[in-house]
């Protein structure tokens, strides 16, 4: 009887802790015209919402296992994120944490071969593509 009232404490001690609050973390964002942006290729079309992305530390990049295209791709924006942000490339590549935000490269071989999807909101960027060429 005395097992199971501990195990019980410890259980619920457990419930408690893991139902604690985290402080949400608030990013005063510039305000951006997207369609301004010169993306290259230039875009069919573009959908704006009222999401936005924070890069920051927390930042990590996903690619696909093994697809060496899209990793040399990543690098490169790894490269380029660094120069301008000041934040060591290989820290997006890191392990993930808890307050983690992710770009994700991801293949998709129904689209056309030039064709890629860009999407953006609040905890990831996803860009869809045939494939990284």
């Amino acid at each position: 009887m005395k097992t199971k009232k501990n195990l019980l404490i410890f259980c619920l001690t457990l419930f408690l802790i893991s139902c604690e609050e985290r402080e949400r973390v608030t990013y005063n964002l510039p305000n951006s015209k997207i369609e301004e942006v010169p993306f290259i290729p230039k875009p069919n079309s573009i959908q704006v919402g009222n999401n936005a992305f924070p890069f920051d530390i927390n930042t990590r990049i996903n690619v696909p296992e093994g697809d060496w295209a899209y990793t040399n791709v990543s690098k490169y924006l790894a490269k380029k994120l660094s120069e301008l942000t000041g934040i060591d490339q290989d820290k997006l590549f890191s392990e993930s944490t808890i307050d983690s935000r992710y770009i994700y490269f991801i293949p998709d071989s129904s689209m056309a071969q030039e064709n890629y999807r860009l999407e953006i909101n609040g905890d990831s960027v996803k860009v869809t593509s045939k494939n990284a060429e």
